[in-house]
């Protein structure tokens, strides 16, 4: 495998291809839409709402929580109360969509709404996932560059082209190749040069969002992370790093202020926590 896809494949966030694949099966997919309809509802009613049993659908609802898109308040009620819980899980079971979840959904939605599941099947395997940055980076490719850059045998390139093509994220042309001689020529749509670079980002809000702190510093971070990942009157990178900077140095304050070793500690990771986003966000300009 040539040296800058495979490196395009492993800085693929892990959170994101597990959430992408868990999105796949078409029953986890209605369920999210259904809590995203309904809001927060309880096993009971997603049993009815998707006839099914609970032996069937909570294995489903449980791989969406793991994937980060849905949270579920018997596991908090659990959690809390420790060794002494014994409430079943039937009858206080509630699921709603996290906020990860439906800025995930909102962004295959805008981009793909008709081929939604393609989309995400196609992305769920990460060597599918790199082969689109690629394209959009590289430009088109040649059926036959495309066998040389993935080390592929021409029927599995093949297979992983067709799954591309219905997910609406390549596009084949005829034209010939003047250094392999090909006639098939394949390329990034404008939709995957839309979705890749949102989906990358989903990376930074999933971490943003999931983390305890000054929840009003938070809500504005993630507002402004949220527009520039839907393109809707997106804040310029200067403004998004210095409210990331302004996130780092009220976590700072707390820190300083902690009275107590254990408040050290939470208050110390969630600054490490932010000082990676940040890097993580920053590295996108260095690899472009």
């Amino acid at each position: 495998m040539e040296k800058s896809l495979d490196a395009l494949r492993n800085s693929i966030p892990e959170p994101i291809l597990s959430a992408i694949h868990a999105l796949q099966n078409p029953r986890r997919f209605s369920i999210v839409l259904i809590l995203l309809e309904k809001g927060r509802q309880s096993l009971t009613y997603l049993g009815y709402a998707t006839q099914s049993e609970n032996g069937a659908l909570i294995p489903q609802l449980t791989a969406l929580e793991k994937a980060g898109i849905l949270h579920n308040d018997w596991h908090d009620q659990k959690n809390a109360a420790g060794e002494d819980f014994s409430r079943p899980v039937g009858e206080y079971s509630f699921f709603d969509v996290t906020p990860f979840g439906k800025q995930l959904i909102d962004v295959i939605a805008t981009s793909l709404s008709s081929a939604r599941l393609g989309l995400l099947k196609a992305l769920g395997n990460p060597l599918r996932f790199a082969l689109v940055r690629y394209m959009i980076e590289k430009g088109p490719v040649s059926f036959s560059g495309v066998a040389t850059i993935t080390g592929l045998q021409k029927s599995a390139v093949a297979s992983h082209l067709r799954k591309l093509e219905a997910g609406g994220l390549v596009e084949k042309s005829f034209s010939r190749d003047k250094h392999s001689g090909d006639y098939s020529i394949y390329a990034a749509t404008r939709a995957a040069s839309d979705i890749i670079p949102r989906l990358l980002l989903l990376e930074q809000y999933r971490d943003l969002s999931t983390r305890a702190m000054n929840l009003m510093v938070q809500d504005k971070v993630l507002k402004s992370l949220r527009e520039t990942i839907m393109g809707a009157a997106p804040s310029t990178d200067a403004e998004f790093f210095d409210q990331i900077l302004g996130m780092e140095r009220s976590i700072v304050d707390a820190l300083l202020a902690a009275e107590n070793p254990e408040e050290k500690r939470t208050h110390a990771k969630q600054l490490a926590n932010t000082c990676d986003a940040l890097k993580k966000y920053a590295e996108t300009f260095l690899e472009s």
